[in-house]
């Protein structure tokens, strides 16, 4: 094993961290450039698929509101994507 002191750096992250400063690299926490907002469609998506699902070993009339909430939840969802802040 090499025992340099520039590979004994490396083994610490404190030493890591004074060896890359040295040469010019700034650490910073990464931060999300913009966040999304808070929504209900994917609560409204869950439903639907719940009451689908449900439909399935009960009766067809729960499946279509399951399909319905999912079809307007897929509408709404994209539409806030697509227009949103």
């Amino acid at each position: 094993m090499n025992n340099n002191t520039e590979d004994n750096t490396l083994n610490t992250d404190h030493g890591l961290q004074n060896n890359l400063s040295e040469k010019g690299y700034v650490w910073h926490k990464p931060q999300p450039e913009k966040l999304a907002k808070p929504t209900y469609w994917p609560v409204v998506m869950a439903l639907g698929i719940t009451f689908l699902g449900l439909g399935l070993v009960t009766t067809l009339l729960i499946s279509g509101v399951g399909f319905i909430l999912i079809v307007l939840a897929l509408a709404g969802w994209i539409k806030e994507i697509r227009h949103g802040d």
